[in-house]
């Protein structure tokens, strides 16, 4: 048995009371395919209905959500923008803990009923990767995921507290070699097996256009610049700072350095 746990949480104003979800649904879509067709397709209801939709709450909010405009589909307004940031920031805060407790729910639920025995244990820094796995089982397993930092996630492993763990290592010659040595270190033991899963590129996330110019390291001791950071344990964390360390900048020339997210999902909302 799974059991599934979906975050569910009402947006309402004083004086719209409750907004239908199902608005979101519209507005995350017309983000960035600009086609109510195609949004209302995707939300399984007519296009009428996905109209009336936006209708009702361009005048109840007493300002439009989208516009449309010949030759340019249906576009967010500012608002709309805002109102699919919103959702997005809860979700992203929520992500991590809710597959935590999903996971949690069905551990003890399926020892109870006597089909506690086919578990594996993940406990890995937060990542998309991570969420789809469950996907891909075809043993009918119960998958236990915990979303943990890097460094945690390998302490985890090697007292037996995880099956999988999983983890980060950086590509660049000197770094990845002074990074991984600790890793490696930890799972030097034979009945460890290190396999690579997904390459993917790290970079500073900024606003549009880049209107401050931060392209280097160096630019985050801007006067000008707040930088937001990943907790001491994640993967991300440990990269930056072996980096800080490579271009001689002193944690403290950074601004915002001590302010932690548990998330990249988080920086990106906050960001």
């Amino acid at each position: 048995m799974k059991i599934s746990v979906s975050p569910s949480w009402k947006f309402s104003t004083d004086q719209t009371g409750p907004i239908d979800p199902v608005l979101f649904e519209l507005l995350r879509y017309l983000q960035t395919d600009h086609k109510l067709t195609k949004a209302a397709e995707h939300a399984s209801i007519s296009y009428r209905h996905a109209w009336n939709i936006l209708k009702k709450w361009n005048e109840q909010l007493g300002r439009p959500l989208v516009t449309q405009n010949k030759g340019q589909g249906t576009r967010l307004t500012e608002l709309g923008e805002k109102f699919v940031w919103a959702e997005g920031l809860i979700d992203a805060h929520l992500r991590p803990d809710i597959s935590t407790l999903a996971s949690t729910i069905n551990r003890e639920l399926n020892s109870l009923l006597g089909e506690g025995e086919n578990i594996l244990r993940i406990h890995a820094s937060h990542g998309y990767t991570i969420d789809v796995i469950p996907k891909l089982d075809q043993n009918d397993s119960t998958i236990d995921i915990k979303y943990i930092g890097s460094a945690e996630a390998i302490n985890s492993l090697i007292h037996d507290n995880c099956d999988i763990a999983g983890f980060h290592i950086c590509t660049h010659p000197l770094i990845r070699k002074k990074i991984g040595n600790k890793y490696y270190r930890a799972l030097s033991k034979p009945k460890y097996t290190i396999i690579r899963l997904v390459l993917r590129k790290q970079g500073f996330i900024v606003q549009k256009s880049n209107p401050k110019s931060i392209l280097h390291l160096l630019n985050l001791t801007k006067p000008n610049v707040q930088f937001i950071n990943r907790q001491k344990s994640a993967g991300t964390r440990i990269l930056l700072d072996e980096l800080l360390n490579y271009c001689n900048i002193g944690k403290n020339e950074v601004s915002g350095y001590k302010t932690e997210e548990y998330t990249h999902c988080s920086c990106c909302s906050r960001g």
